[in-house]
């Protein structure tokens, strides 16, 4: 079993991780086919984010703004706090120079959690369309396949990223149904008292 990551100075320290391990064999070395996955990949996250910047103010659902700033919000405290190395044979790179508005090319090292699969879960609460949440339920699982097999993310990142998306998603709706009541409170109060 070949580790995903070994340390150059070290190599005694590794990371393994068996999704990884599920493509060896299998050719990751052509541009051709990396390029067209990850652009497919690309454009994809880029019409989800703008049908979520166009769903949010047509139907009103102000909560996904909300989920979407506290999850990169937290994201990027955990990446701060927790850096992981790249994993080796990284592959996620811009093959054909098309330019994405939401998807960074350039290595970051932002590993934990992904943000790739977070994306189809903030779109599949933008939309009440049944084939639009079939797509969202598609790309959850093609980014994921994406991130693996492109060796840009570990598979715990995958994880990480629908645990935090699904919670904040959840805590997002609560709060934002709190602040609504309280907001409407404070309206009729204020008309009450002004009566």
């Amino acid at each position: 079993m070949q580790p995903s990551y070994v340390d150059p100075i070290d190599p005694n320290k590794t990371i393994i991780d068996r999704v990884h391990n599920l493509y060896e064999g299998i050719d990751t070395d052509n541009a051709n086919v990396l390029g067209t996955l990850i652009l497919c990949s690309s454009l994809s996250i880029d019409f989800m984010m703008l049908y979520i910047l166009h769903s949010v103010s047509k139907h009103k659902r102000y909560y996904l703004y909300f989920a979407m700033m506290l999850f990169y919000l937290v994201r990027f405290v955990i990446q701060q706090l927790t850096t992981l190395p790249l994993p080796n044979n990284y592959k996620f790179h811009n093959y054909f120079n098309v330019p994405s508005l939401f998807v960074r090319y350039q290595v970051f090292g932002d590993l934990y959690p992904s943000g790739h699969v977070s994306v189809p879960l903030f779109f599949l609460q933008s939309t009440d369309n049944y084939l639009l949440k079939r797509f969202a339920v598609f790309q959850l699982f093609y980014q994921s396949f994406i991130v693996t097999y492109t060796r840009s993310h570990y598979f715990i990142d995958i994880v990480g990223g629908v645990s935090l998306a699904l919670n904040i998603i959840f805590v997002s709706k609560w709060l934002y149904s709190k602040l609504q009541t309280l907001y409407y409170s404070l309206i009729i109060s204020i008309l009450v008292l002004h009566a």
